[in-house]
């Protein structure tokens, strides 16, 4: 199963992406940086995998890859 999700927002920096999915990584002043490191080890925990394609400016694109 392959699910995508997209927005047209802020985008994500070219050099802040490399480190979204570390824990406790964050670049909003009211953020705990666990959001995305705990889906990423849940969706690993699955056997899944997910992946984050961003343009700043542009909007960002997540693609989460599970098995069935």
């Amino acid at each position: 199963m392959v699910i995508i999700i997209r927005d047209n927002g802020q985008g994500i920096r070219k050099e802040d992406l490399y480190y979204v999915f570390d824990p406790y990584f964050t670049t909003k002043s009211r953020g705990s940086g666990i959001g995305l490191a705990l889906c990423k080890k849940t969706i690993e925990q699955h056997k899944g995998s997910i992946y984050i394609n961003s343009c700043f400016g542009k909007g960002t694109t997540v693609t989460i890859k599970l098995p069935i």
